[in-house]
């Protein structure tokens, strides 16, 4: 028996293809990529495995976000979000020299 997985070119992640859930895992379309997060910072909470064995505690909830433009403008991650955006660039000159996408297509 096997499966298809979907691999993200930006980090080489991937996830299975879920069919019967509605296809591709990609998240929300309708969210404004300049405004999503890039960075997240979490809280490490005690949970299970953590020292603790209690139930329905612990997790790591989101403390603050950035996009790339707030990361770019901050100094404690600009050197990071440089090369996230170096990565994107990247990805986007090679499907254009590739001919996956046309440059029409973006501008």
């Amino acid at each position: 028996m096997s499966h298809t997985n979907v691999v993200c070119p930006f980090c080489f992640w991937n996830r299975p293809l879920k069919p019967s859930e509605g296809g591709l895992p990609l998240g929300d379309f309708e969210r404004d990529p300049s405004d999503t997060p890039v960075i997240q910072l979490r809280e490490v909470s005690p949970g299970p495995g953590r020292g603790h064995k209690g139930s329905g505690v612990g997790g790591f909830p989101v403390i603050e976000e950035l996009s790339l433009a707030e990361a770019l403008e901050d100094s404690a991650y600009s050197e990071l979000a440089e090369e996230i955006r170096g990565r994107l660039i990247f990805i986007i000159r090679d499907y254009i020299k590739n001919g996956i996408i046309n440059i029409n297509e973006i501008i």
